[in-house]
């Protein structure tokens, strides 16, 4: 707000010089002098003495706070406003040039001079453009639904077959071996020794049994020829006859 503080509040203006100015950081530093509209005799302005000089600091907007006076502006602010030279009161033009630093609005409506507008005009509010209604968007085409295609159902492999084990080769059976043929003597001797006296009638030979061939013999193939036993034992059975014969002629 841009309004004047209430001049009842000040009570006598005489007192103070020297009681503290604050703003919204803080302290600023110690009133110099206030001055008064000419036309209205409301307080306008309170002299500030800083370090590095005094500034004028507007009183729109302030308050008064016991012995203290807050204004509206910062340190920055009050620091970086115009340095006009001390006098007793303040041109239009150095008003002018003040609210414009410190962007207080003013009026001239109520008095000669320049007072802050406490109720400024508000700016009008262009009214909005209207918003065009953006054009609908074509609904976009159905793509084609292509049937999905079954996956083929993996076959399992046949299981491999078992290898035959191998039918064991029979082991061959033993040959029988010959039975032995009994030594014939030199031709024309006897195996009998000479002048033994009268001759002994022989016994009778054991006649040998007839040739059984093995078992085995059975499961081998016929053959054209006899075996080897037989034709064996038919020469030891004429060889002995042979002895016989002789032996019986002597």
């Amino acid at each position: 707000m841009s309004e004047l503080p209430d001049p009842d509040s000040f009570g006598d203006y005489a007192q103070w010089p020297g009681r503290e100015v604050h703003g919204p950081g803080g302290r600023l530093g110690k009133v110099v002098e206030i001055y008064l509209d000419d036309a209205t005799d409301r307080p306008e302005w309170v002299l500030v003495e800083l370090d590095e000089g005094s500034r004028f600091v507007p009183l729109a907007g302030g308050s008064v706070e016991g012995e203290t006076i807050r204004v509206a502006h910062g340190t920055k602010a009050v620091g970086a406003a115009p340095d006009f030279e001390l006098s007793k009161e303040l041109t239009q033009d150095q008003e002018r040039r003040l609210y414009d630093h410190y962007a207080v609005p003013v009026s001239e409506d109520e008095s000669d001079s320049l007072l802050p507008d406490p109720e400024p005009e508000p700016e009008p509010t262009p009214e909005p453009e209207p918003t065009p209604e953006p054009e609908p968007e074509p609904e976009p085409e159905p793509e084609p639904t292509v049937a999905a295609v079954p996956e083929p159902t993996p076959v399992p492999a046949p299981a491999p077959e078992p290898t035959p084990e191998p039918e064991p080769t029979p082991e061959p059976e033993p040959t029988p071996e010959p039975e032995p043929v009994a030594a014939l003597p030199p031709e024309g001797e006897t195996s009998e020794p000479e002048n033994q006296g009268p001759p002994v009638p022989p016994r009778p030979e054991p006649v040998a049994p007839p040739f059984t061939p093995p078992p085995h013999a059975a499961a081998q193939p016929e053959s054209s020829s006899p075996p080897a036993p037989a034709i064996a034992g038919a020469i030891a059975l004429a060889i002995l006859l042979l002895i016989i014969l002789r032996r019986r002629g002597s």
